[in-house]
């Protein structure tokens, strides 16, 4: 990972995992709400945020059903 890896890693975790708004990772980090919207779309596409939805079995086949 380069530095710039870094920072992408870093402002997905705080928005993601410690549930921070843009406004809060703008104002750490010294820059606009923009530019951190802008780092969490950027990181989306490299790749670096990658989601998992976990659902119960019972969810899955009450969704089965209702299709």
């Amino acid at each position: 990972m380069n530095e710039r890896d870094d920072l992408l890693a870093m402002v997905a975790s705080l928005y993601y995992k410690l549930n921070q708004g843009q406004g809060e990772i703008a104002q750490r980090l010294g820059v606009s709400t923009s530019k951190v919207s802008r780092l969490i779309k950027e990181a989306w596409e490299r790749g670096i945020i990658d989601v998992q939805i976990r659902m119960p079995i019972r969810a899955i086949l009450r969704w089965r059903m209702n299709s």
